[in-house]
């Protein structure tokens, strides 16, 4: 069985992480959210994969080549417009196989709900296969209605809230026939191409997924993807790996899960309590604390008495001395200057609110920190409040206190009003 994956979208939700890398790329535990995606399908003997590519195309060619080195054989096929789902699917046509595995690239799929999919396909000899999850919040989805045997009923792409009483995600993955691929052919979205599928045949069987999962719509859910992915390789190993090229100092207090990369250093009293990743050539300062699935990419350094929990920190960035970085996404060759604080959460306890194209969305955490945009510079004494966006080359200068988004290549200043009297 082949299997396709989608991988042409930008990610625009993403911006500004995406300014500089296409969604499918974003690193999370040392590798690109599409390469944990490949290395799932080949665990399952999957190794025939078809990719769409579209935004940043040469980013995801130039890393994955021809998959030879991945153990797997792939096939790139160009979507020179963003033409949504449907005509992805419809453009590989010629050389799917039937069945195929079709999987979205921004889903964090756990290798066991592949096999699931392909052991109930196998066996039951349904038409069809659907993964299914339960959410909270439905209206954020494609939900599936399912009978008593799980045969899905009734599609509905992000129903209103009164529209359905089922809490079933579909979870980015699918096994279909070219029985799909022809309705889909003349209903061209994938939405109506699988309602009218669900309508013709109504042995659609759902896969249940009953542990956390996580699409990457927006920036909080690389936060919950890197928890999920610290966690999947923490149930494959839950020691300590530091490469034989690391320079991890006696005196540093390294908790397990962790992993340490080629040539990382460690310095004295910084303490790593996993699960964290530590990537190539990153560098840990004295007396850090590195903590709470953390992922520090590649070429990254780390200050004395700096804090990270719970984050990304992207490739090439800087944070400097005393800083706090909690819940946050830190863009590629950031740097951060000392004394920087992120806000997780208000003190009074209200609701962290993300502004995008003039909506605001509450973010369902509990703790957020700051999106802060490729190469930008923040200077010392920092502030930033809960869920805002530095957008890609600005510069914060000294001092401020950020409660508002800032959009890209804009430089903030604080002006202050200075008061002096003679002493009596």
């Amino acid at each position: 069985m082949k299997a396709l994956i989608l991988a042409a979208g930008r990610g625009e939700r993403l911006i500004p992480i995406t300014d500089t890398l296409p969604k499918p790329m974003i690193p999370i535990a040392g590798k690109p959210l599409l390469h944990h995606l490949i290395d799932t399908l080949r665990e399952n003997g999957i190794t025939d994969i078809i990719i769409v590519i579209g935004y940043m195309a040469d980013r995801i060619r130039d890393y994955f080549d021809d998959g030879s080195n991945f153990g797997v054989n792939i096939q790139y096929i160009p979507q020179l417009q963003p033409s949504g789902v449907g005509d992805a699917i419809l453009l590989a046509k010629p050389y799917l196989s039937d069945p195929f595995l079709l999987c979205y690239s921004d889903v964090v799929l756990h290798p066991e709900l592949i096999h699931r999919m392909l052991d109930i396909y196998s066996t039951q000899k349904v038409e069809a296969a659907v993964a299914v999850t339960l959410v909270e919040h439905p209206k954020f989805y494609g939900v599936a209605e399912l009978d008593e045997e799980f045969h899905i009923t009734k599609f509905i792409e992000k129903p209103a809230e009164t529209a359905t009483l089922s809490h079933y995600a579909t979870a980015g993955c699918y096994i279909f026939t070219e029985n799909f691929t022809k309705i889909l052919e003349k209903e061209k979205k994938m939405e109506l191409a699988l309602q009218k599928l669900i309508t013709q045949n109504p042995n659609i069987q759902g896969v249940l997924w009953e542990r956390e999962w996580a699409e990457i719509t927006w920036p909080w859910d690389l936060i919950v993807a890197n928890r999920l992915l610290l966690d999947q390789m923490t149930e494959r190993d839950r020691s300590i790996t530091i490469s034989v090229n690391a320079n991890v100092s006696e005196h540093a207090t390294i908790e397990g899960p962790v992993w340490i990369s080629d040539n990382a250093v460690i310095r004295a009293g910084a303490q790593l309590t996993g699960p964290v990743f530590i990537g190539e050539n990153s560098y840990i300062g004295n007396n850090s604390l590195i903590r709470d699935h953390a992922t520090i990419d590649s070429n990254v350094k780390i200050g004395f008495g700096v804090e990270v929990k719970n984050s990304l920190i992207f490739s090439g960035s800087f944070i400097d001395r005393l800083s706090y970085i909690g819940d946050s996404l830190i863009g590629e060759k950031v740097h951060i200057g000392s004394g920087t604080q992120t806000w997780t959460l208000y003190p009074t306890g209200e609701p962290i609110i993300f502004n995008y194209n003039e909506r605001e969305i509450k973010v369902p955490l509990e703790k957020f920190g700051a999106i802060v945009g490729p190469y930008c510079k923040i200077g010392i004494n920092a502030s930033i409040h809960p869920g805002k966006v530095i957008g890609t080359g600005s510069i914060i200068n000294a001092g401020a206190i950020i409660d508002k988004n800032v959009e890209r290549n804009t430089i903030v200043n604080v002006t202050q009003h200075l008061t002096f009297e003679k002493k009596k």
